[in-house]
């Protein structure tokens, strides 16, 4: 299956469960592998074929602006900067504030297959660290801070891969901060199983359906 069909694919999916793919971006990225220069390399493996995407996707967002939730106290300058900063792990970034609860979540596609076996947890790791930076977006909902999640969504074509991610159990790595709510958890999109899979508690399928994501991917 063609890689870039398939991250559009995902991302047209996610985009019909409200996040956010903002054009803003799209029309801007510019790739800039010494910025994000990975001593294994895949950062190459992981900005081909972006441009492409971002051109499939134009045009198709959902608008920020349209929820309910008040976004005040948003500055969209510094925001777009933390996504920027975001896109330095993937390109492919996608966002929203849930409609009933208004919980941040944010979502980044990465390329299984090009990430080697030490680089699991590294990556997730550093995902987990530039999430925190969106704390400041969150919002106050009867005097409660809302959660922030972000999902790690690997995709796997490669059966071998699949295999290797089982035995090495990367579903178990996601990081919880508990008392700050604020929680990473990764998501294997196995291509040759057919399959969304995470571990850890029920999350609302608000935050996202794997379900939906699950039929508009693969039936």
């Amino acid at each position: 299956m063609d890689k870039d069909e398939f991250y559009i694919k995902i991302i047209n999916s996610l985009l019909k469960q409200g996040f956010i793919f903002d054009e803003e971006a799209i029309y801007g990225y510019k790739y800039n592998v010494e910025k994000y220069n990975r001593s294994t390399g895949t950062a190459i493996d992981i900005l081909q074929g972006a441009g492409a995407v971002f051109s499939a996707i134009a045009g198709q967002k959902a608008q920020f602006t349209s929820s309910k939730i008040d976004m005040s106290h948003i500055d969209g300058e510094e925001f777009m900067e933390d996504i920027e900063n975001m896109r330095l792990i993937t390109p492919y970034i996608v966002y929203k504030y849930t409609n009933s609860e208004g919980h941040f979540v944010l979502a980044s596609i990465i390329d299984g297959d090009s990430i080697r076996t030490h680089e699991y947890k590294s990556i997730i790791k550093e995902f987990d660290s530039k999430l925190l930076n969106f704390n400041k977006y969150r919002l106050y909902v009867s005097g409660i801070k809302k959660g922030l999640y972000g999902k790690l969504l690997f995709t796997i074509s490669d059966e071998g891969k699949s295999i290797e991610y089982l035995k090495k159990n990367i579903l178990a790595h996601g990081v919880s901060h508990f008392w700050k709510a604020v929680y990473t958890t990764p998501y294997v999109i196995n291509i040759h199983q057919k399959s969304v899979n995470y571990k850890g508690m029920a999350w609302p399928s608000e935050l996202i359906d794997c379900k939906k994501l699950e039929k508009d991917l693969f039936y």
